[in-house]
């Protein structure tokens, strides 16, 4: 009771342990937070506990935040960053007491539309009027940047906050310089651009006022930092409006001449071939939209150019203090490398850092492709010029391979892309530009399966991969290795997709061939019969100006007739899990065929064997030899690749979706259309876009099999579902499967056994029949920068909007493909032949692929929301 009688608090009655123990069962930080609120012994007793977890945060106003709640704000002469951490009370008291400590410098898109440095005009009044003066582009040493950039340099002091923390069992670094995919005016505001989690869900998605986002002005960014400048000369706000008229006036322009900032789109990859000249996209104005991704304004250049050795020093003293301290850090099992640009990948390679953590067991790797690199011409200009995202590929191979996968004790891995992907925020990113894993030596040899140019991880017995695609004998010689001769145990896959079946030239005439060896000889004979047919069918609609609708495998016929014929299919319901699907082996390299042979359980062969044997037959008997013991599926399925000279997609053509995605996708065109030209593109080949279709009977097998789960309804949040569906994605997770197949390899076959002795069955003394695929087909080397790479690139310009001088003379994407699956001898090549095959169709005949979006009719457009054109 307080002195007026009233029910309180009992100060200093309850122990600390028991403040912990409460804070142990508390599900959410802000839990924590609350109940630091209560009152402040509350405060004291559960600080200790709240401060296992701290992120530092490094933004570009050069503040420090401390997710711990407690906040150090810099003066504008700004004191050395690492001094006020150490002279803070979080170091000073709880320094022991951190056990997952994050150090982050991360520039925001906000900080990029509205850049607070970068502009090489100073103003000056003197007595007459004013004037404005040109600056070089030289740091200033008593600017912020270049103090920060001194402050993380300063090796000793960052060595001495690491040292406070010596207790520390997770040390993450999170470094975004803006040089990735930018959203732009391309908001979600379920899911807005923002400062990413570091430590819990990267999930997560967070509601946020609309009006908070801003994307459009209504004052033009050079009328306001002038206003800025005058300001900064003592310049009353009431004046502002008089000394922007005067200027005018001196200047002899107009208020919109003295405003305007020009924008030009960065030129296309350098690459091998080149890129056709003359190939432009066309620009785009919008001057109330201050960031527009494919078009900076020379401010934010060198805004963006000034902060990259800013970070970079960031990184190499995290880099090198943690060297030095390595040895102390007896308690750090993980290294959180939560989000770091790819051209920084390579301050990471080094192995006297992965080596010198003696207890060093997890390690989390997040990437972040460039898509632009940025040049300093002279003191005033800097440039940009795009790059392909895939590039990092080799980097973070090397990192993996050299340095990463050569340590015995790290035994759990990481890794994921943090660019485009089911979960990228915003209509244009979502579910497209998924770049492949990081597994292959020469990254643009997508489906060389070789050991050779195969990631191998010997020591790593849990792996886990999220946003990515394979090459489905890549994923499936590399998997199966690790298992099978290594220590791969566990293997967890999120949002993890395949492509279509690989093509290799030298034995493979066309990738239908691949399919044939799944089917009966009666419809071996009907799909041949059927492909004869479609070419010659092919080349008689490119002449007619009709549209070809390729074969199709006998039983999905079958299937496609029944669909029609089913009600509900207009309202978007599948009945592929109706259970009525015949068993069979399953297709050659599809998810089913990969999953049935790396499975420590049942598999859809046996199923499919006890389907068709008497009750008495003996059972089938499978070894598989592998240590696999746990798979993990998350919102898997497959992808569609641009590049269709090695990978097929044929196996996704004949697979309907419901008529509601067609009339979701229409209504949401506009929106898409409204930002689409303000955007980054990429011609990047191997960025993949999610196929949001698969086979019935597919969907049925891993239905009755494994219990898989398609959509994405009871996997993840409502709150994820509603941010994918406000970007028009409708039903999320369709065609996608999620489900988790455990089991003990050793044991299995005694276990079948007894379940085969249990009903009566013979057992025959016979050897286990192995189940493998044999990938030697693909395990070679092969010449993927030929003379069908110009055609690939053309076709994947023209689809990205680009357009060059002699664009009438466009090759239909047909006549492409049937050039990539039928190529004549080299001295057959008619030296006129891209003219002559485009010349055979008139403008109003074109394919559908080539007819503007916004000239389709209703009832044309394209059924997969995204395959955007």
């Amino acid at each position: 009771m307080d002195s007026a009688g009233r029910p309180s608090w009992p100060p200093g009655a309850v122990p600390v342990e028991i403040f912990m123990m409460i804070a142990q069962y508390l599900p959410d930080r802000k839990d924590h937070e609350s109940m630091r609120l209560v009152n402040r012994e509350f405060n004291i007793k559960t600080l200790c506990f709240f401060i296992r977890q701290l992120v530092i945060h490094l933004s570009p106003d050069f503040s420090v935040k401390e997710n711990s709640g407690l906040t150090l704000q810099s003066d504008s002469t700004y004191v050395d960053t690492t001094e006020e951490l150490l002279s803070s009370r979080v170091f000073r008291s709880f320094g022991a007491d951190i056990r997952r400590l994050g150090l982050a410098f991360e520039l925001q898109e906000s900080d990029l539309a509205t850049p607070s440095s970068g502009d090489l005009e100073e103003i000056r009044l003197p007595s007459w009027g004013i004037y404005r003066q040109l600056t070089s582009l030289n740091s200033d040493p008593n600017s912020d940047i270049a103090k920060l950039t001194m402050s993380s340099e300063k090796l000793q002091d960052i060595f001495r906050l690491l040292t406070s923390v010596s207790e520390v069992q997770e040390l993450a670094l999170s470094c975004d310089g803006c040089l990735g995919y930018l959203q732009g005016p391309d908001v979600n505001p379920l899911q807005p651009p923002g400062r990413p989690t570091i430590f819990g869900d990267p999930n997560k998605v967070r509601e946020t006022d609309a009006r908070a986002l801003r994307v459009r002005f209504d004052k033009p960014f050079k009328i306001e930092m002038l206003e800025r400048k005058l300001a900064a000369e003592g310049v009353h706000p009431s004046e502002f409006q008089r000394y922007i008229d005067l200027l005018c006036e001196l200047e002899h322009v107009t208020l919109d001449k003295l405003a305007y900032e020009e924008r030009l789109r960065a030129p296309l990859p350098l690459c091998d071939p080149p890129h056709e000249g003359g190939i432009r996209r066309p620009d785009k104005e919008d001057k109330a939209v201050r960031l527009q991704p494919d078009q900076l304004t020379d401010t934010q250049k060198r805004f963006l150019y000034q902060y990259i050795p800013a970070q970079e020093a960031f990184v190499s003293s995290f880099l090198l203090a943690t060297i030095d301290n390595g040895p102390s850090f007896t308690h750090l099992t993980k290294v959180n490398i939560a989000r770091l640009p790819g051209s920084y990948v390579d301050i990471l390679c080094r192995l006297d850092f992965w080596s010198g953590l003696p207890a060093l067991q997890d390690v989390a790797l997040g990437v972040i492709p460039d898509w632009r690199k940025l040049t300093q011409e002279d003191i005033y200009n800097v440039t940009d010029q795009q790059v392909f995202p895939t590039d990092a590929l080799p980097k973070v191979f090397t990192l993996l391979n050299d340095h990463i996968g050569e340590l015995g004790r790290i035994k759990r891995l990481h890794f994921e892309w943090h660019c485009g992907g089911e979960f990228a925020p915003g209509c244009m990113q979502r579910n497209t530009y998924i770049l492949p894993a990081p597994f292959l030596k020469d990254h643009r040899k997508v489906i060389n399966s070789s050991e050779e140019n195969l990631l191998i991880l010997p020591f790593v017995e849990h792996l886990s991969l999220k946003n990515c695609w394979f090459a489905p004998n890549v994923f499936y010689r590399a998997m199966d290795t690790m298992a099978r001769e290594w220590s791969l145990e566990s293997l967890e896959l999120e949002s993890v997709s395949l492509s279509g079946p690989p093509i290799h030239r030298s034995r493979m005439v066309d990738s239908e061939k691949s399919l044939q060896l799944d089917l009966s000889p009666e419809d071996q004979a009907e799909l041949s019969n059927q492909a004869r047919r479609a070419e010659t069918r092919m080349l008689e609609t490119l002449t007619n100006g009709t549209h070809w609708v390729p074969p199709q495998n006998p039983r999905q016929q079958t299937r496609r007739r029944d669909d029609d014929d089913d009600d509900e299919e207009e309202d978007g319901d599948d009945h592929e899990e109706d259970g009525s699907h015949m068993l069979k082996c399953p297709p050659f390299l599809s998810w089913c065929h990969i999953i049935d042979m790396l499975t420590p359980g049942m598999t859809i062969k046996e199923r499919a064997y006890e389907h068709d044997a008497d009750p008495y037959d003996p059972p089938l008997r499978i070894s598989k030899d592998l240590g696999l013991r746990k798979l993990v599926f998350k919102s898997c399925g497959y992808v569609e690749v641009p590049d269709f000279r090695f990978i097929s997609n044929r196996r996704f053509e004949n697979v309907l979706l419901p008529p509601i995605f067609a009339r979701t996708t229409a209504n949401y065109q506009p929106v898409r259309d409204a930002v689409r030209e303000l955007l980054q593109n990429s011609t990047d080949r191997h960025l993949a876009t999610i196929c949001r279709r698969m086979d019935h009977w597919e969907k049925a097998m891993m239905l009755q099999v494994w219990g898989f789960r398609f959509e994405w309804a009871g996997i993840y949040p409502r709150p994820v579902i509603d941010a994918a569906q406000r970007d028009g994605i409708f039903r999320p997770g369709y065609s996608r499967f999620s489900g988790t197949i455990e089991g003990d390899p050793t044991t299995y076959l005694e276990e079948q056994a007894v379940l085969a002795r249990s009903a009566g069955r013979i057992l025959v003394d016979e050897p286990p029949i192995a189940y493998v695929y044999d990938t030697a087909l693909f395990d070679r080397d092969y010449v993927d920068v030929n003379e069908g790479l110009v055609l690939v690139m053309h076709s994947i310009a023209r689809r990205m909007g680009y357009q060059h001088a002699w664009e009438r003379n466009t090759v239909p994407i047909e006549v492409l493909r049937h050039r990539m699956r039928n190529p004549l001898p080299q001295n057959q090549v008619p030296q006129n032949q891209v003219s002559q095959d485009q010349d055979q169709l008139p403008q109003d005949q074109l394919p559908q692929d080539q007819v503007p979006q916004d000239q389709l009719p209703q009832d044309q457009v394209p059924q997969d929301q995204d395959q955007l054109p």
